[in-house]
């Protein structure tokens, strides 16, 4: 059974709190190593005592096995420690402009199907 005065230790709230001075965007693991089933209600809790501690919101933004990821975003003209790399979240993807060609669009009869040639391929633009 889930414990419902369950509390996190000092030690686990200071660091994620350090983690998320850094970062706003922060993964917290092995949040419930006992019970699957109460990972997602210990990382809200985890979040809400993470809110009196930062006195800042902070916001679980998906929680997977026993994973949660956590956002706390930071307020306007914060510290960012020195470095370039702390003003603002990047989202990291692996599109590559113009990497894809346009392919040309197959030509259309006025009934609107598609035409093709004597070989039975599509005639294209």
């Amino acid at each position: 059974d889930h414990d419902e005065d369950y509390v996190f230790s000092d030690t686990v709230l200071t660091n994620v709190a350090q983690m998320l001075e850094e970062e706003e965007l922060v993964e917290v693991r092995a949040i419930s190593k006992n019970n699957v089933k109460t990972v997602g209600s210990d990382a809200y809790l985890l979040a809400a005592n993470l809110e009196g501690e930062m006195d800042r919101y902070v916001v679980v933004v998906r929680v997977k096995g026993f994973t949660a990821s956590l956002y706390s975003p930071r307020e306007e003209g914060a510290e960012d420690k020195g470095t370039a790399k702390h003003d603002k979240i990047k989202l990291r993807t692996n599109y590559k402009h113009k990497k894809f060609n346009v392919k040309p669009k197959a030509v259309r009869n006025e009934k609107g199907q598609i035409v093709m040639d004597d070989e039975g391929k599509v005639v294209r633009e």
